[in-house]
């Protein structure tokens, strides 16, 4: 288990003994969001910084940044099920709102969408991969459908008031 903190580190945890296994640093402000890949050997990382870090889980190596990632703290990250797309999503408060879709494999962006009002808390994927949900401090669901290959989402019906959202 790994948890992003203020301090700018991600901690990663033993759950079976509750022990600290190591401390990634790399990130140069706040880290606020987290997304693991479907095989569990890659985490996502992105925070105030306005980067994207990514690393390796079996020794917490660093392997590459998403710099520049967006223009505000990236809130939200989310893996397609198939492990081959990142999407990100920013605060809107100090930057855009933007949410992307990044190729894992080469970090290249592949297309951007416009964000919510009150910028992106939370972004969950389908578990076929088709749709992608995004929650907001405005307390609206969007849901898009994701089209791959076309390079670009299209939002899905009616917007949904939330409370919370989980997986």
């Amino acid at each position: 288990m790994q948890a992003g903190a203020a301090d700018k580190t991600i901690i990663a945890w033993d759950t079976a003994t509750h022990q600290q296994l190591r401390v990634l640093k790399g990130h140069t402000a706040g880290v606020h969001s987290l997304a693991l890949s479907p095989d569990g050997r890659t985490l996502y990382s992105g925070g105030a910084d306005k980067c994207i870090r990514v690393w390796q889980t079996e020794d917490g190596r660093w392997l590459r940044s998403f710099a520049g990632a967006h223009t505000g703290f990236v809130t939200a990250l989310a893996v397609s099920p198939d492990g081959q797309v990142l999407f990100s999503g920013c605060d809107g408060l100090f930057g855009d709102s933007a949410i992307k879709a990044w190729r894992t494999a080469d970090g290249e962006c592949a297309c951007t969408t416009a964000g919510q009002a009150k910028g992106i808390n939370m972004l969950v994927v389908s578990p076929d991969g088709t749709a992608l949900y995004s929650a907001s401090g405005d307390g609206m669901i969007v849901a898009r459908e994701i089209r791959r290959g076309t390079r670009s989402f299209e939002q899905l019906g009616t917007k949904m008031k939330h409370g919370f959202l989980t997986e």
